[in-house]
């Protein structure tokens, strides 16, 4: 493990078509802010679990990719309990990548803002749990512009997130995505905000 690494730079190497990253920093506890990831292009599982169990990270770098691929940023920044801010998530086209963003926020129990999901073609599992147990999380995004959306997409995006004040998606969208397991049903009411 890597206990005492505080900072990364990675400046000097070009990480724009990097390969694979999985786990990279995973555990390493003291760590505060992620390095820039400008990759454009994500190949399956490269950031797989990348900063899991970061314990201390505050700062997360924004990926630009427009197009994942499938488990690219699974469970990437799990169980990062300091981290407030989630980077922004580019993607639009996540029709190749199932379990692209699942569990890539779970465990993140100081996260208070979700960022935008601008993505409009979704796969099986892509949101899978990206959420869960973010217990501060109070905000989420407003719009999902997906009209089409595959098995599970959306399951256990928001489960155990006890904190959530803001949620404006229709009772009917829910249950037409079989979104109802995002949250608790006692916890959601129709149009609440």
């Amino acid at each position: 493990m890597c206990n005492r690494l505080t900072s990364v730079d990675v400046s000097n190497f070009n990480t724009s078509n990097v390969f694979n990253m999985a786990g990279m920093f995973s555990g390493c506890s003291s760590i505060e802010k992620a390095p820039d990831l400008p990759a454009t292009r994500l190949a399956e599982a490269c950031y797989y679990e990348m900063f899991a169990d970061c314990s201390s990270l505050v700062g997360a770098p924004d990926i630009s990719a427009e197009k994942l691929s499938e488990n690219c940023c699974y469970g990437m920044f799990s169980n990062c309990i300091s981290l407030k801010n989630a980077p922004v998530l580019s993607a639009t086209d996540l029709t190749d990548a199932a379990k692209g963003y699942a569990m890539m926020f779970s465990g993140c129990k100081s996260l208070e803002k979700a960022p935008e999901l601008p993505a409009s073609r979704l796969s099986v599992a892509c949101y899978f749990g990206m959420f869960n147990e973010c217990s501060s999380l109070e905000v989420v995004p407003e719009v999902l512009p997906a009209t089409e959306v595959p098995l599970e997409s959306y399951y256990g995006m928001f489960l155990n997130c006890s904190s959530l004040v803001s949620a404006s998606y229709t009772k009917g969208f829910l249950e037409s995505t079989a979104m109802l397991h995002l949250i608790r049903p006692t916890e959601f009411s129709e149009g609440k905000r």
